[in-house]
């Protein structure tokens, strides 16, 4: 058992994450935000507790084979697999008239959404996708001998938006009801948020063309009309912080800005001495002399200073401290410190030098934060990381176990789900009696 074990661990730790996730997800463990290493000790988890592979590949056919089967004269009628259609229209001209208690019924017999879910569909994810125009490139293919649609779509990443989108897909009837969907992502089962997202375009567009069948003389093709998501990343030297962005935009220093003289030629010994000067007149600090490598200094590294360190340091030498860390940070300690934080909470040294930095996750805080005369606010003891963070190791292994957690209370309890269909019929006719 020892043996199979290890082998299993070793086996993990050549797999891709990719591989990972599959792994994973086939014993029904959500696993879509861990890092590798996560992945691998989940991983082994599902080995030592023997979970058993709750989806298979011929699980996924009877699926697909399901949300493809309508009913056609009276028989059941599966329809082709998305894959093998080839004519597909970008005139939406014949797309059916979809209403919101179309998409009300769909995520409430399909995506299983409560109450509360419903009522707060503004916050979830698949309609922000949707509000930010992640959605494009729709198109519709008319399906042979029945009264059904397949529209599809392509859906930028909500986070890599320079990879591949995602391809949604939809079953449309022509009275404007949902049959079924699926999609390129992992979930592929028509309740992933690409889903939504594409579901809530569809009828935005649907309510905005009401008279796309009327005939007129300067008829052009109706086609999506909705920009696409772009993702254009900016230097925080571009980023506009004004609270009024009307305002003229204040020149600052940069280093793009900087235009040295060319062609002057000095010695060293001349080029030394004006950077003395220099340094002299803005009182700054040398926190570094270069000189040529000796026997006693090889294979010695530098340990990298921290804030608080460098904070000391330069009240002992009199000196700016802003001055002073710039001088101290060149590209070669920068790399050190990049290199000795990886991974992150994992790393004790990524704390230590955490302290003092503004972060990624404060940025924004800082920003629209208006410092005033008192210097104890949150903010700065959050960059110093004096707020208090309780971590045990009971909760260290709360967060690594809970997705073997989640799975097992599933398959105890996957049987007492509540029935949301009853609520169908009444929330039909009462959206009925707004709409007619």
């Amino acid at each position: 058992m020892s043996a199979a074990m290890d082998n299993n661990v070793s086996q993990f730790e050549r797999m891709h994450v990719p591989d990972l996730k599959t792994f994973l997800t086939k014993r029904g463990i959500t696993c879509s935000l861990y890092r590798k290493q996560q992945l691998v000790r989940l991983c082994e988890i599902a080995v030592e507790l023997q979970l058993e592979v709750t989806q298979t590949q011929d699980d996924y056919k009877d699926m697909d084979s399901f949300r493809r089967t309508v009913e056609v004269n009276g028989a059941k009628y599966v329809l082709p697999e998305i894959t093998t259609v080839l004519n597909w229209k970008s005139d939406l001209r014949d797309l059916p008239l979809i209403e919101s208690y179309d998409i009300l019924i769909y995520l409430m017999k399909v995506g299983q959404w409560n109450e509360s879910r419903l009522s707060n569909y503004r916050r979830d994810n698949g309609f922000n996708l949707y509000t930010s125009n992640h959605i494009h490139d729709v198109k519709l293919h008319r399906l042979i001998n029945t009264e059904y649609f397949y529209v599809r779509a392509a859906c930028v990443p909500e986070t890599r938006q320079s990879e591949n989108p995602y391809n949604p897909w939809v079953i449309v009837g022509t009275e404007g009801h949902f049959r079924s969907g699926g999609c390129t992502c992992v979930v592929d089962n028509g309740t992933c948020k690409h889903i939504t997202a594409l579901l809530f375009s569809l009828e935005n567009f649907s309510s905005r063309h009401r008279d796309r069948n009327t005939e007129v003389g300067t008829d052009v093709p109706c086609t999506w009309d909705r920009a696409r998501k772009l993702s254009e990343p900016l230097t925080i030297n571009k980023i506009d912080i004004r609270n009024n962005p009307s305002s003229s935009l204040p020149v600052e220093p940069h280093s793009s800005h900087y235009t040295p003289s060319k062609g002057l030629k000095l010695s060293e010994h001349e080029i030394e001495k004006r950077v003395f000067n220099l340094c002299k007149i803005n009182k700054s600090v040398f926190s570094h002399i270069l000189e040529n490598s000796s026997d006693e200094s090889d294979g010695e590294v530098e340990i990298p200073m921290s804030m608080k360190q460098l904070a000391d340091k330069s009240k002992d030498n009199g000196s700016n401290f802003l001055d002073f860390i710039k001088l101290y940070h060149d590209d070669d300690i920068i790399h050190q410190i990049q290199a000795r934080t990886s991974g992150q909470a994992e790393n004790p040294e990524w704390f230590f030098y955490r302290v003092g930095r503004i972060t990624a996750s404060l940025f924004h805080s800082v920003l629209h934060y208006k410092f005033g005369d008192v210097k104890d606010n949150y903010i700065l003891r959050n960059i110093l990381q004096q707020n208090n963070k309780i971590s045990t190791p009971a909760m260290k292994y709360g967060i690594i176990n809970e997705p073997i957690a989640r799975h097992l209370y599933f398959q105890n309890y996957k049987k007492k789900t509540i029935n949301v269909l009853k609520y169908l019929y009444v929330v039909f006719m009462y959206l009925k009696l707004i709409h007619f």
